[in-house]
């Protein structure tokens, strides 16, 4: 397989090393993916650098816009040249958290003591982050009609008109997934729409795609009296569904692999977990709760639409990190 590294398609080369800088040993795939750097137009340069930033995380180049000339694209192939020279094993989480806040119209990545350490500021009403490899940011702009992906010095990178986006994911090889009430949008990085989702009668109000490539999505009726949550395989067929109570719209709805899906119930004031048939796992009081996200040690980030502020708890219910501020936090997003 990696002497088709050498093959004469630059297509066949460029997915095949896509596919190894997964693998273990990623070291062919990487020099593949330098190589093929300097011929790199947009599409292509976006799908390499999601690749090499997956392995560097922050330690890779600083993030920037895409070079659209030869001699951009030979620096930016002399820089992730330094890299991989350089290049150790991927540097582990550096415990910050991305948090949101919405009515400041800007997002700030803060540091293990709550610290900020970046701001991206004058952004159009944010309802959904997505920290990225590399110090970039994903952004649902949902006042601007669009969705970004910008730098930490707030450069845009990457830019895509679609009219008031509730949530947006990145997808891998340049390719994200973008929520609005109508439909749900997959879109290369070419800015070019791929795949397209509706559901006629019934408002989108969240959703989120895991990695096998199921989707889950919180769905309204037209009178905004009930809501479901319900899951799609791969092939986009339904996998099932359950009533739940979501009275906000925008971001994502955190669910698993099992089928089990985390749910804010803000009129009931509590974080609910729900397995397939809709029964309750697990439950804690939140003071109306807008977003919740399970972390790796199992316990639950959940924001509020009053609070000012968010909160990590444990299974338990007991506070386990908290973070105030004088201004209302609608998300926070640990990585």
């Amino acid at each position: 397989t990696r002497g088709m590294l050498r093959d004469p398609s630059r297509e066949v080369r460029l997915g095949l090393a896509l596919d190894m800088a997964r693998e273990p040993d990623p070291e062919p795939a990487i020099a593949a993916l330098l190589e093929l750097i300097p011929g790199a137009l947009l599409a292509e340069g976006v799908a390499i650098e999601d690749a090499l930033y997956a392995l560097a995380g922050n330690n890779g180049p600083e993030a920037a816009p895409w070079p659209g000339e030869p001699a951009g694209r030979e620096r930016r192939r002399e820089l992730w040249a330094a890299w991989a020279a350089r290049r150790g094993k991927p540097a582990g989480s550096l415990g910050r958290t991305l948090v949101v806040l919405l009515d400041q119209s800007s997002v700030q990545d803060l540091d293990g003591r709550n610290e900020p350490v970046a701001e991206l500021a004058d952004l159009q009403f944010p309802l959904d982050a997505e920290p990225l490899p590399g110090g970039r940011v994903l952004l649902a702009e949902h006042a601007g009609n669009k969705v970004t992906v910008r730098n930490m010095r707030n450069q845009v990178l990457w830019e895509r008109t679609i009219e008031m986006p509730l949530a947006a994911q990145r997808l891998g090889d340049g390719r994200v997934l973008v929520a609005t009430a109508d439909s749900v949008h997959e879109i290369d990085a070419n800015g070019k729409e791929v795949r397209r989702l509706e559901f006629p009668g019934e408002k989108i109000m969240k959703c989120q795609r895991l990695a096998t490539g199921e989707t889950g999505l919180v769905l309204q009726d037209t009178q905004g009296t009930r809501s479901r949550f319900v899951r799609l395989d791969r092939h986009r067929r339904p996998l099932g569904q359950i009533p739940v109570q979501v009275k906000t719209s925008g971001g994502r709805i955190d669910w698993r692999a099992d089928g089990h899906v985390l749910v804010p119930e803000l009129e009931a004031q509590r974080v609910v977990e729900y397995d397939t048939e809709g029964k309750v796992v697990w439950e804690a009081p939140a003071e109306m709760p807008v977003f919740a996200a399970w972390q790796p040690a199992g316990t639950v980030i959940v924001t509020s639409r009053n609070e000012r502020g968010a909160v990590e708890i444990d299974r338990a219910g007991k506070t386990v990190w908290s973070y105030r501020v004088m201004t209302r936090v609608t998300r926070a997003i640990r990585h």
